[in-house]
Protein backbone atom coordinates (compact mmCIF):
# COMPACT_ATOMS: atom_id res chain seq x y z
CA UNK A 1 0.00 0.00 0.00
CA UNK A 2 2.84 2.18 0.55
CA UNK A 3 4.06 1.94 -2.74
CA UNK A 4 0.85 2.94 -4.11
CA UNK A 5 0.21 5.82 -1.77
CA UNK A 6 4.03 6.91 -2.56
CA UNK A 7 3.22 6.49 -6.54
CA UNK A 8 0.13 8.05 -6.21
CA UNK A 9 1.58 11.25 -4.41
CA UNK A 10 4.24 11.60 -7.30
CA UNK A 11 0.99 11.95 -9.66
CA UNK A 12 -0.19 14.71 -7.40
CA UNK A 13 2.78 16.44 -7.07
CA UNK A 14 3.58 15.73 -11.24
CA UNK A 15 -0.06 18.04 -12.02
CA UNK A 16 1.35 20.90 -9.02
CA UNK A 17 -0.27 19.80 -5.79
CA UNK A 18 2.29 20.48 -3.33
CA UNK A 19 2.39 17.38 -1.27
CA UNK A 20 4.70 17.55 2.13
CA UNK A 21 6.38 14.83 3.98
CA UNK A 22 4.14 15.22 7.16
CA UNK A 23 1.03 15.20 4.94
CA UNK A 24 2.36 11.49 3.39
CA UNK A 25 2.63 10.60 6.72
CA UNK A 26 -1.15 11.64 7.63
CA UNK A 27 -2.43 9.69 4.06
CA UNK A 28 -0.76 6.37 5.63
CA UNK A 29 -2.12 6.96 9.02
CA UNK A 30 -5.71 7.41 7.84
CA UNK A 31 -5.30 4.73 5.44
CA UNK A 32 -4.18 2.35 8.24
CA UNK A 33 -7.58 3.17 10.27
CA UNK A 34 -10.06 2.87 7.36
CA UNK A 35 -11.61 -0.17 5.26
CA UNK A 36 -9.70 0.79 1.72
CA UNK A 37 -12.35 -1.65 0.16
CA UNK A 38 -14.63 1.28 1.02
CA UNK A 39 -13.75 3.31 -2.16
CA UNK A 40 -15.54 6.54 -0.90
CA UNK A 41 -13.98 6.62 2.31
CA UNK A 42 -10.14 5.56 0.61
CA UNK A 43 -10.84 8.57 -1.84
CA UNK A 44 -12.39 10.84 1.22
CA UNK A 45 -9.52 10.06 3.58
CA UNK A 46 -6.88 10.93 0.78
CA UNK A 47 -8.58 13.69 -0.34
CA UNK A 48 -8.88 15.19 3.16
CA UNK A 49 -4.88 14.94 4.14
CA UNK A 50 -3.41 15.69 0.82
CA UNK A 51 -5.51 18.33 -0.75
CA UNK A 52 -5.11 21.86 1.77
CA UNK A 53 -6.71 24.15 -0.96
CA UNK A 54 -10.02 24.20 -2.34
CA UNK A 55 -7.65 25.32 -5.48
CA UNK A 56 -6.79 21.86 -6.18
CA UNK A 57 -9.58 19.60 -5.40
CA UNK A 58 -10.64 19.44 -8.98
CA UNK A 59 -7.02 18.61 -10.22
CA UNK A 60 -7.14 15.77 -7.10
CA UNK A 61 -10.21 14.42 -8.60
CA UNK A 62 -9.17 14.09 -12.04
CA UNK A 63 -5.76 13.04 -10.64
CA UNK A 64 -7.33 10.18 -8.28
CA UNK A 65 -9.91 8.78 -10.85
CA UNK A 66 -6.75 8.94 -13.69
CA UNK A 67 -4.70 6.79 -11.38
CA UNK A 68 -6.67 4.61 -9.74
CA UNK A 69 -8.82 3.45 -12.72
CA UNK A 70 -8.46 -0.36 -12.88
CA UNK A 71 -5.87 -0.74 -10.23
CA UNK A 72 -4.94 -2.83 -7.79
CA UNK A 73 -3.08 -2.63 -4.82
CA UNK A 74 -0.19 -5.77 -4.64
CA UNK A 75 0.27 -6.08 -1.05
CA UNK A 76 -3.85 -7.10 -0.76
CA UNK A 77 -5.29 -8.07 -4.08
CA UNK A 78 -8.10 -5.17 -3.37
CA UNK A 79 -9.09 -3.75 -6.48
CA UNK A 80 -9.55 -0.06 -7.20
CA UNK A 81 -13.44 0.74 -8.35
CA UNK A 82 -12.73 4.24 -9.35
CA UNK A 83 -16.60 5.85 -8.76
CA UNK A 84 -15.96 9.00 -10.59
CA UNK A 85 -16.60 12.37 -8.76
CA UNK A 86 -19.39 14.68 -9.88
CA UNK A 87 -16.67 17.19 -10.75
CA UNK A 88 -15.20 14.83 -12.86
CA UNK A 89 -18.19 13.35 -14.69
CA UNK A 90 -18.81 16.94 -15.73
CA UNK A 91 -15.65 17.48 -17.30
CA UNK A 92 -15.92 14.12 -19.18
CA UNK A 93 -19.60 15.12 -20.50
CA UNK A 94 -17.83 18.48 -21.41
CA UNK A 95 -15.35 16.33 -24.02
CA UNK A 96 -17.29 14.13 -25.11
Amino acid sequence: MLDLLSSFIAELRTVGIPVSMSETVDAARALESIDIADQPLFRAALRATLVKSGDHQSAFDTAYDVFFANRRDEDSGAAFIVSRSPSSRRLAKKTS
